[in-house]
């Protein structure tokens, strides 16, 4: 279970947790992680409910969102809604410091705990079945937090292109 200072480490990165769902009545968490340099995207995806709002401190983070890739640079913000396809990453070569609050907190500190836990641990990195059972796993779990943009890509405000029939 988390508590405010908890730190969770995977491949890296780093995260700690400044607000947790108990000290804020379940409105939000807030960490601050660490991403370590040359990252890579991850999957596209959304939060169906939350909103997540990231302050870059230290460094710059990649954001790919709306139909475009922008990076953001100490003392930027920015905002992901609700049900937005996204995904980010350090592609710099120094780390990338960012506070980064999720509301509402739903299980927030469960999934960050499964994911850097389980990942650190091996059972995420791991390829084949294997792994793809674990990380299916994790999302049929952790569905309310967040789903992968099946299908979708990342497009301004979380929208489909619409298919076009042959006239």
């Amino acid at each position: 279970m988390t508590h405010v200072g908890s730190v969770l480490y995977s491949q890296g990165n780093r995260i700690e947790f400044l607000e947790t769902a108990g000290t804020t009545n379940g409105a939000r968490v807030t960490v601050r992680a660490v991403y370590a340099p040359h990252g890579t995207y991850p999957p596209a995806h959304l939060h169906p409910s939350q909103t997540e709002t990231f302050t870059v401190v230290q460094g710059e983070l990649r954001v790919r969102m709306h139909g475009q890739d922008r990076t953001y640079k100490a003392g930027e913000t920015f905002r992901v809604p609700p049900r937005v396809p996204h995904a980010m990453c350090n592609a710099s070569g120094a780390p990338a410091v960012v506070n980064w609050t999720v509301e509402p907190a739903l299980r927030r500190e469960a999934f960050f705990e499964a994911l850097y836990v389980e990942t650190r641990d091996g059972r995420g990195r791991s390829s084949g079945l294997k792994g793809l059972l674990w990380r299916a796993g994790l999302l049929w779990r952790f569905r309310d937090e967040v789903t992968l943009a099946w299908g979708r890509r990342i497009h301004p405000h979380g929208e489909r292109p619409k298919a076009v029939r042959p006239s």
